[in-house]
């Protein structure tokens, strides 16, 4: 082989990295030949002999040739510094769409998690003047809290009185709690809260159709993407096809919606005073939690 190369180089002259294809009579041979031949560029240099070396000096990298019907040939004219500019092309268009998707998911999380500043409430008011719970902490209310409170947010008290400020807070803080957890049977009691109601539905719908839709145009981009990187073999081909449709969906599908729901106040607080403060990384959740399960699995579920 190093005899052949060094004939190719003279008649070229020219010392330029060149290849050769060997054929061998037989399989044994084939293997016999990659064994002999370190693959690792420290063990070429450290256990060849002179004479197994072009012009005493260069090791040999000897690679088994892809089948003929695996080659295509129409990209073999395309070298390795121009397919990596491609595959960096590639990249940076794939993760451009990628960024797009999280941009998207994060201002529909974030739209849901503004639901107390449309119902007027705090955490800290609702649980301290409210009676919310029952004896085992389940949200509930009796009949009298019931009617007191809806009362209190017309503006007065069933009978006549005038209402604390805690009690007036009370509907909107039962209601947002209510819809926040999904408890669709409290609808009609909440219903002046109706905008509440809609904006919760229209979070969690836009959240999922984000995701489906990024995810449609990743598979389809993807495929012309791959193509634009013109390998040399079909096998490598369909090895980064497929390489990009599972990161692209992963990332896009489960990490850009579990990133944009948990609670990460050192990033939420480094875009304070920016054009991005309070639409990024608005999530609450510190845990696998019941109700994450009920919010973010369900839209990861659906979503599949």
């Amino acid at each position: 082989v190093c005899v052949c190369l060094q004939v190719e180089q003279s008649q070229a002259d020219s010392h330029r990295v060149v290849g050769a294809f060997v054929t061998f009579k037989d399989e044994a041979g084939k293997l016999a030949c990659l064994k002999a031949q370190p693959h690792s560029r420290m063990r070429q240099w450290l256990s060849l002999k002179q004479q197994h070396k072009l012009r005493g000096r260069h090791a040999l990298s000897i690679t088994g040739a892809p089948e003929p019907s695996d080659v295509q040939y129409e990209n073999m004219e395309h070298g390795a510094f121009n397919r990596f500019l491609r595959a960096a092309l590639v990249a940076a268009c794939s993760y451009t769409a990628l960024a797009v998707g999280f941009v998207l998911i994060s201002l529909a999380t974030a739209m849901r998690y503004k639901l107390p500043t449309v119902a007027g409430t705090s955490s800290t008011t609702c649980w301290a003047g409210c009676r919310l719970a029952d004896a085992t902490g389940a949200l509930s209310l009796t009949n009298a809290d019931r009617e007191l409170y809806r009362a209190c947010a017309a503006g007065a008290a069933p009978n006549g009185t005038a209402c604390s400020a805690e009690e007036s807070s009370c509907y909107n803080c039962f209601c947002y709690k209510a819809i926040n957890d999904g408890k669709l049977r409290e609808s009609v009691y909440c219903s002046r809260l109706a905008g509440m109601l809609v904006l919760q539905a229209a979070s969690q719908v836009a959240t999922v159709l984000v995701i489906l839709v990024i995810n449609s145009l990743l598979a389809y981009s993807s495929r012309l993407l791959t193509v634009c990187e013109k390998h040399h073999t079909r096998s490598s081909e369909a090895r980064s096809l497929a390489w990009k449709l599972f990161m692209a969906q992963f990332l896009n599908s489960a990490v850009s919606t579990i990133i944009a729901n948990a609670y990460l106040p050192f990033l939420a607080h480094a875009l304070d005073g920016t054009v991005a403060d309070g639409l990024f990384f608005q999530g609450i959740y510190t845990d696998l939690t019941p109700n994450w399960y009920k919010v973010v699995g369900r839209s990861l579920v659906i979503s599949q």
